[in-house]
């Protein structure tokens, strides 16, 4: 009951919605960004498994593998999120 009562309160808020359909230019290319990074971990990881598995046969590796690379791709997210708020906080020092 909590969780649909924390739904229905997510699908009216207007201004995040707003914000989330329609991202400023700086937003579109973070978010660029990011899916470039997160592409280019996903496939590095791809290649971290199919070497295991043709040199030493540990087709098992996939979960292991593919977690750690998760585990980049939240770290990326952190990363580049924080940086744009510090670059919005920077932005308003200046501008005061």
């Amino acid at each position: 009951m909590l969780v649909y009562a924390g739904f229905q309160k997510e699908k009216y808020n207007i201004e995040k919605y707003n914000k989330e359909r329609n991202p400023s230019p700086e937003r579109k290319r973070r978010n660029a960004l990011i899916g470039k990074i997160y592409g280019c971990i996903m496939m590095l990881a791809t290649c971290v498994y199919l070497f295991l598995g043709f040199t030493s046969g540990s087709w098992e590796a996939a979960p292991e593998v593919y977690s750690i690379a998760a585990i980049f791709c939240g770290i990326t997210v952190v990363v580049l999120e924080g940086e744009g708020k510090q670059g919005n906080k920077k932005n308003k020092e200046n501008k005061e």
